[in-house]
């Protein structure tokens, strides 16, 4: 499950990076939070599902939905 983890946080990560419309201030943000997310349960304070939802959840807690 860690690696699943891993490996989605990084193709958010990857596919953040390439967006050319977005704001960079929010594309540093959103990755802020979903590295946070990935520290915190390597730290095992949140659960493997809790983490998931952090990092779907991530950009739409910076630039709002739609």
């Amino acid at each position: 499950m860690e690696r699943y983890i891993k490996e989605y946080a990084n193709a958010k990560i990857k596919e953040i990076k390439q967006c050319e419309s977005m704001n960079n201030q929010y594309k540093k943000r959103i990755i802020e939070r979903i590295n946070k997310a990935l520290y915190l349960r390597n730290k095992e304070m949140i659960a493997a599902d809790e983490a998931i939802e952090a990092i779907l959840n991530a950009e739409q807690s910076v630039c709002g939905e739609g």
